[in-house]
């Protein structure tokens, strides 16, 4: 008779727990699912390409005005070829964002974005495995 008030217990507790659990996640996708879709189109493969690009060439011009004009650009802001630079350099990053967006330039190979889905993919799947498995051992 105990063990049957004990299954009882637990199976109402868990009933009680996953309808809350559920409620939460409705009401946190409800009230947060714009930021989802403004994550989804910040972080797209158009913005990474560019981001890549203006890292490299903000990179290598830093290095070739350092190395010619022996100006640091990072601390030495105020000096005039420093701000040559970041005058000049805005309007690269202008120039840029024009070209991978008309010329759509993939400077990323497809195959990675492709794996990065498999391995999401692998890893939501274990994760319910290990949830399959955690149930099962609260059960018994």
């Amino acid at each position: 008779m105990k063990k049957n008030i004990n299954f009882l217990y637990y199976n109402l507790f868990a009933y009680i727990s996953t309808r809350n659990i559920s409620n939460i996640k409705s009401k946190f996708y409800s009230r947060f699912s714009w930021f989802s879709d403004l994550f989804t189109r910040i972080f797209n493969r158009s913005n990474l390409n560019k981001a890549i690009i203006i890292f490299v060439i903000g990179f290598i011009t830093r290095i070739i005005v350092n190395y010619i004009y022996g100006v640091n650009v990072f601390s030495e802001y105020l000096n005039k070829i420093s701000f040559i630079y970041y005058i000049s350099f805005s309007f690269i990053i202008v120039i840029i964002h024009e070209f991978v967006a008309y010329f759509n330039i993939n400077v990323i190979p497809s195959f990675i974005i492709d794996s990065y889905g498999f391995i999401v993919k692998g890893l939501s799947t274990l994760y319910s495995i290990k949830n399959l498995i955690g149930s099962y051992l609260l059960k018994s």
